[in-house]
């Protein structure tokens, strides 16, 4: 029989991703909405994502650490996108160029927030400059 005081690592990754997502979520709405990421506390941030404090720092360590996670979320997206520019051939036509530009453009706009708050974040946080550079 297993254990029913410990979680299996996958439900705790999906956890994981769901609380990142919220928050990404949140980070996004409460800087469409005038704040800058160094003035949102972890609790602004957590109450406007629906979550616990708790369950904030369950999963980050500071707001350090949760832009960068949000960056390399944004990165993966890029790079998978970007993959798609390698696999055009060499006669490619313009709308397929159009194309893959706007699926480029359109991941730079959905995580305009973030990039703003690790170049934010990154002026006063050594941890995130070096994951930013």
């Amino acid at each position: 029989m297993g254990s029913i005081t410990r979680t299996k690592k996958t439900t705790r990754t999906d956890q994981k991703a769901r609380v990142t997502a919220l928050l990404l979520e949140a980070t996004e709405r409460l800087i469409a909405r005038g704040s800058n990421f160094t003035e949102l506390s972890v609790q602004k941030l957590s109450r406007e994502a629906g979550i616990a404090r708790s369950t904030y720092y369950l999963y980050f360590k500071d707001k350090g650490q949760l832009i960068q996670e949000l960056g390399l979320l944004m990165a993966a997206e890029l790079l998978q996108t970007t993959r798609r520019w390698w696999d055009i051939s060499s006669q490619v036509t313009l709308p397929q160029l159009r194309r893959a530009m706007r699926e480029t453009l359109k991941i730079y706009q959905h995580y305009q927030a973030v990039f703003a708050s690790l170049a934010e974040a990154a002026s006063y946080d050594a941890e995130v400059r070096s994951a930013f550079n």
